[in-house]
């Protein structure tokens, strides 16, 4: 069974980065398109960037001295290229080309390092897919040596499928004769065995899958040991995805919690105020005597005569000041009382 890989917009490493490192990293980022053919690491000279495909593939292919190569490994929106680099700081002693067009996501060494350095999910994350990939570069060496062209040719056409989602691979012929190490004929004849079968389809320069379950009958088991270590990896990034989700979704369960009592307490503060303010109202409720000669004092539910500016102040949150109304006033001019 082949790897669930599925369209992407972005790689799956990066993708699946805590939010912190992700912040940490984005200001170096530079999505870039990639041409088939483009050799982005020499061997030996010592990397300056770091890629991170999206939808294109980049072989690793171990050159020799005749000038003939062959394929040691392939990178595609699972993985990076430069896991040598970070883990042991050695630069790779193979070749990495783009074999298919498409974007990746390219980011400085300088950027890439320091964050890489501190951060224990960063180094874990390229520590698993190192191994995947290494495991990868053995399983295709030993391929390489001991089965046939034709399943060589249909492991290698799932891989890429696997990697980029897509039935339909920009590839000639002669860049397969190169990755696999053998003769453009063999090539040839290999295509033509799966075309014949209704297993692929290829025009100049594109090979089409039409049925992949058919294809991996006819791939040698390298295939499936390789798909099944990656399998085992995509896992863990699943895993660190939705651990780092239910992580956030508790956190932000704790603030609304927090918000919630928060908004319990001012709502119980206020209902203890409209209590307060509903009894001293209540207090005003009922029968109240009034002296009938000064109109000046009120009798209390204590029995006491009582101001009643005191009285109002007591039962509502207000001050009651003493002060002459238009008809006093005259009235004591009148009375010749106001000076």
């Amino acid at each position: 069974m082949g790897i669930s890989l599925q369209p992407l917009s972005t790689n799956r490493l990066i993708g699946a980065l805590p939010a912190a490192e992700l912040q940490a990293l984005q200001p170096g980022f530079e999505r870039i398109r990639l041409t088939g053919g483009d050799v982005i690491h020499h061997p030996i000279v010592p990397s300056t960037a770091l890629y991170f495909p999206e939808d294109c593939i980049i072989s690793n292919l171990t050159v020799f001295d005749d000038g003939a190569s062959v394929e040691s490994g392939l990178i595609g929106s699972e993985g990076m290229t430069g896991t040598e680099l970070l883990l042991s700081n050695t630069t790779s002693n193979r070749e990495a080309c783009v074999q298919t067009s498409g974007y990746s996501i390219r980011i400085e060494v300088k950027n890439f390092r320091p964050i890489f350095d501190r951060s224990a999910v960063l180094q874990q994350f390229v520590a698993n897919y190192a191994s995947a990939f290494f495991n990868q570069v053995a399983q295709v060496g030993a391929c390489s040596s001991h089965h046939s062209v034709v399943q060589r040719l249909a492991r290698l056409l799932l891989m890429c499928n696997d990697r980029t989602g897509k039935n339909k691979i920009r590839i000639t012929q002669d860049h397969i004769a190169q990755m696999l190490c053998v003769h453009r004929p063999s090539v040839t004849l290999a295509a033509s065995a799966l075309k014949d079968e209704g297993l692929i389809d290829y025009v100049r320069g594109s090979i089409a899958v039409l049925n992949d379950k058919r294809l991996e009958t006819v791939a040698c088991e390298c295939y499936h040991t390789i798909s099944e270590n990656y399998r085992q990896y995509l896992l863990s990034l699943e895993l660190r995805t939705l651990h780092d989700r239910a992580m956030r979704a508790e956190r932000d369960l704790a603030e609304q919690m927090e918000r919630r009592n928060t908004l319990v307490g001012q709502t119980r503060a206020h209902m203890r105020r409209l209590k307060g303010e509903t009894n001293r109202i209540a207090d005003l409720t009922g029968d109240h005597f009034l002296c009938v000669g000064c109109h000046d004092y009120v009798l209390s539910e204590s029995g006491e005569w009582k101001p009643i500016e005191a009285f109002l102040s007591n039962r509502l949150s207000l001050t009651v000041h003493s002060e002459y109304c238009p008809a006093c006033i005259k009235k004591t001019l009148y009375n010749g009382v106001a000076a």
